[in-house]
């Protein structure tokens, strides 16, 4: 049975791995289709929480701001995670990859 959500946002994930995450990309190709989808999931998620740690700092504000803004974001996307409310693609099936025992 397909999720369509999942087929909705599949097209996305899988490009944010095959532009980010070469070898992970190609290795993808040896998995059955519902390994490589989760693989993408994970993939996606792991790639948009490191892009807001790794974000370049603002010049004109502190760094001890930058870092609570950071602080901030990744507590957001802890927040959506533990309650189950999604506000992104990648978290709402991060959250179904954790409630379907699939991660």
């Amino acid at each position: 049975m397909t999720n369509p959500s999942l087929d909705k946002n599949s097209q996305h994930f899988k490009k944010i791995l095959s532009k980010n995450g070469k070898t992970f990309y190609w290795a993808s190709f040896f998995l059955k289709k519902e390994d490589c989808q989760t693989l993408q999931i994970m993939y996606a998620f792991c790639r948009y929480v490191d892009d807001i740690v790794d974000a370049p700092k603002h010049t004109s504000i502190s760094s001890e701001v930058d870092n609570q803004n950071k602080i901030s974001a990744l507590q957001n996307i802890q927040s959506e995670i533990t309650s189950s409310h999604s506000k992104t693609a990648v978290t709402e099936e991060i959250i179904r990859l954790i409630q379907t025992g699939n991660i």
